[in-house]
């Protein structure tokens, strides 16, 4: 599959899981991501997400979060 033919698919699946929310709290973030919340902390360092707090509590950009699965995400086909 040509790269351009996998990121329009996963950017159609991306916008069925989360067709409204444009932030994420750290917990939605993570299940968005499928990760347990320190790996997702450090690949937010490590991807330099942008953050905002309300409170104590963190909220992450779902369109950075999109880019970090699209530049990462690796669509196998089983035959």
């Amino acid at each position: 599959m040509d790269p351009a033919t996998r990121k329009s698919r996963i950017k159609k699946v991306i916008a069925e899981m989360y067709p409204v929310k444009t932030w994420l709290s750290i917990d939605e973030a993570c299940s968005f991501m499928n990760m347990g919340s320190s790996t997702f902390l450090a690949m937010a360092l490590d991807n330099n997400l942008t953050v905002s707090m309300l409170g104590s509590k963190k909220y992450y950009k779902v369109k950075e979060l999109n880019a970090v699965l699209e530049d990462h995400i690796i669509i196998r086909h089983v035959k």
